[in-house]
């Protein structure tokens, strides 16, 4: 009879472990997730304005610009020098190069920065 209840009790202390265990992990990818899926979107939005770019020779000030802004529409971290822009000689290509940061704070006061760096070719 003893032995059946512990046998109980260690069945139990198993599934509250996997339990906590399932829970940290679905709050993590609660956490995470969102995040690359926003750097998903933000290389969307990058591909999008160099093919615009390229096509209407926005001059590279512009460019800078416009990706600044949209890195900061999606809550990225990000400034001027740290996007590059790359011609062709005499032709309408070109290439976007960006650098940006996110950062998530977890409970216990812990924060993590990740790192993102996005090449966006126009008309290549």
């Amino acid at each position: 009879m003893v032995l059946l209840l512990k046998k109980r009790q260690s069945g139990l202390v198993s599934v509250l472990v996997l339990a906590v265990l399932l829970a940290i992990l679905g709050y993590l990818g609660s956490q995470i997730v969102p995040v690359y899926l926003a750097q998903r979107a933000f290389y969307g939005d990058l591909v999008d304005l160099a093919g615009r770019s390229a096509l209407d020779q926005q001059d590279n000030l512009a460019i800078t610009q416009q990706v600044v802004q949209l890195a900061q529409a999606r809550d990225f971290t990000i400034s001027e020098h740290n996007v590059l822009i790359s011609r062709v000689p005499e032709r309408p290509e070109l290439a976007i190069l960006v650098d940006y940061t996110k950062t998530t704070e977890f409970p216990g006061g812990y924060i993590y920065v990740f790192y993102f760096h996005s090449v966006a070719e126009g008309l290549l």
